[in-house]
Parts: structure tokens; C-alpha cells; sequence
């Protein structure tokens, strides 16, 4: 049986009582929910045995998008800290192929403040120095990150397909990889297990 806990707070370090907290296993369904007390803090108990992902959000899609920490046993015990911002990450897929040197991924990355603003394109600016690549929240990676517009199911709007790319030392395994992007266009976070 498997245990997380943590707090939910933003980015700027504010505690969001009443934040939603959920369990969910690769195909989005969910296992076990929760939600953040009056001080930012939840407990989340599983008893199924499967990998998942923590998901957290707090008035989603008004001030603030949503957190996903992903590659989680439901057998183990975590520590998981919520970072929500105006900026998610989507779809995040490890591509698996024949180089096994090189870690490869595919994500969408989706601004509030683009889909407030009604824009052709929900992405924020997809510049890669807005983004910051790092392993165990302090190693920076260098990292390669291509773009491509891909259309969503809502006529006419858009959003930013990523490919991102590094070199994978066997040292990884393991270990948190965090992303994260921040510009005036928002600030969002992603963490998985490698």
C-alpha cells in the first residue's frame, strides 16, 4: 500500500487550501483523489498496484492550470510537492527507440493566459530559453527542443507540439527529471521519474 503527501502551493510559494489532488494510472483514470487542507496539505493512500501519476490543480482554468508528476508506483511512499501555475504540460510521452543514449519526449504546452485571451494558438512563447531542464531539481541537462503547431479539436486553435532531446548517462535511472518554463507568459512545472 502506497502513501503521498506533500503541500500545494503556486509559484510563488502561496499554499492553496482546497486544491485537488489525484492519483491517476496511464489511461486517466482515477485511483484515489484528495484535497489540500487549510494549510496547502494533502494525504493520498492507494491500494491498487499500477504506475500512474500524481495530477494537482486549484481552480483550474481561472487562475491557475495544472501539475503532473508522472512514472509513480502506487506501491511505493512519495513525497510530492504540487507547483501549480498559468502554464501545463500536456500529453507528456517518453518516445522509447534503438538509441538508448538519448532520452526522447514529446509534449504539448498549453498558457492560460493565451486560452483567456481567445488566441489562435494556446501555447505561450516557445522560446527554448524559456525552459529549464534538470535532474533531481539541481543538475541543469542541456538539451535540444524542437516545435511544430499541431491543431486541436476546437476549430481553428492550436497548440505547441515539443520533441525534447538529451543525452541519458545509465547514472539516471531513477532519478527526478523536472521541467520547467517561465517567461511573462506564465510559469509551469512537470516532474517524472526517469
Amino acid at each position: 500500500m502506497g502513501k503521498i503527501n506533500g503541500i500545494v502551493k503556486d509559484h510563488e510559494g502561496r499554499r492553496l487550501p482546497d486544491a485537488e489532488v489525484l492519483f491517476v494510472d496511464r489511461g486517466m483514470n482515477v485511483l484515489c483523489s484528495g484535497y489540500a487542507n487549510e494549510d496547502g496539505e494533502y494525504y493520498l493512500q492507494l491500494s491498487e498496484r499500477v504506475n500512474g501519476m500524481v495530477v494537482g490543480t486549484y481552480a483550474y482554468g481561472e487562475t491557475h492550470l495544472g501539475f503532473t508528476f508522472q512514472n509513480l508506483s502506487s506501491q511505493e511512499n512519495y513525497r510530492v510537492d504540487v507547483e501549480l501555475g498559468t502554464v501545463e504540460f500536456l500529453n507528456y510521452q517518453r518516445i522509447i527507440g534503438q538509441d538508448r543514449g538519448v532520452y526522447r519526449a514529446k509534449f504539448h504546452l498549453a498558457s492560460l493566459t493565451m486560452m483567456k485571451k481567445k488566441k489562435r494558438n494556446y501555447s505561450p512563447k516557445g522560446d527554448q530559453s524559456f525552459f529549464k531542464v534538470t535532474l533531481e531539481g539541481t543538475k541543469d541537462l542541456d538539451f535540444i527542443l524542437k516545435k511544430e503547431e499541431a491543431p486541436l479539436a476546437e476549430l481553428g486553435k492550436y497548440v505547441d507540439v515539443y520533441e525534447l532531446t538529451f543525452p541519458l548517462d545509465p547514472s539516471f535511472r531513477g532519478k527526478i527529471l523536472e521541467l520547467r518554463y517561465e517567461s511573462g507568459d506564465g510559469y509551469g512545472i512537470f516532474k517524472t521519474y526517469l
